[in-house]
Formats: structure tokens, C-alpha cells, sequence
């Protein structure tokens, strides 16, 4: 079982790949998801 923020987070990276109609949700999705992370930008 993963962490509700991890979560929150890997949702969102999905939603990026989806928004930007890409195959699959890489890396790189993850990243931006995280960079929206106020707690990860600190």
C-alpha cells in the first residue's frame, strides 16, 4: 500500500499524460506532478 500523497501524486502524473494525449505516463510526468508538491518544493 502506497502513502495517500504518493498517491495524490501518481494521479496527477497520469492526468499529465492523459492531458497531453501521450501513451504512457513516464518519469517525467511524475516529476511535474511532484514540482506541484508546495511540500516537495520546499
Amino acid at each position: 500500500m502506497i502513502s495517500r500523497k504518493s498517491e495524490e501524486v501518481l494521479n496527477r502524473a497520469g492526468r499529465h499524460a492523459i492531458d497531453n494525449k501521450h501513451e504512457y505516463c513516464t518519469l517525467e510526468h511524475v516529476f511535474w506532478a511532484l514540482l506541484e508538491d508546495e511540500d516537495v518544493r520546499e
